[in-house]
């Protein structure tokens, strides 16, 4: 099997950028402001001219609203064909996380309270009992 440049990769994850940021209706200077970089920069990012660090992704991710996943989940058989192994693949290709789960957590991370966390958590796990006992 050829192997793809890594520079794939990356254009892979620009592409996914551009897509969500083009879903939401924002231009680049929206994605520079939050990296605290220039508009040029983040177009070299979304053609995968540049690199980009593990906490700008978070960063966009965050601003883009969808989890890192969002931007890696399609990059499992690029990653395996620059030359990682089926062990390492496996290790970047998680499912994606649904809109619904990302919901929860915003929910549950707004709970400050160690008592409302607390009781967040037992309503889930009762929930989760009853389904499974098929109520």
């Amino acid at each position: 099997m050829e192997k793809q440049p890594r520079n794939e990769i990356y254009r892979e994850i620009g592409r996914r950028v551009r897509e969500r940021r083009d879903e939401l209706g924002h231009d680049q200077d929206y994605i520079a402001t939050a990296l605290g970089v220039s508009q040029q920069q983040v177009s070299k990012l979304e053609n995968g001219k540049n690199r980009l660090s593990l906490m700008q992704l978070l960063t966009i991710a965050k601003v883009l609203d969808v989890g890192a996943g969002y931007f890696l989940d399609s990059l499992a058989p690029m990653i395996l064909a620059a030359g990682a192994s089926d062990a390492e693949q496996a290790r970047y290709s998680a499912p994606p996380v649904s809109a619904e789960r990302q919901k929860l957590a915003r929910a549950f991370d707004q709970l400050k309270s160690p008592e409302d966390r607390k009781l967040a958590l037992e309503l889930l796990e009762f929930a989760a009992r009853r389904q499974k006992q098929g109520r």
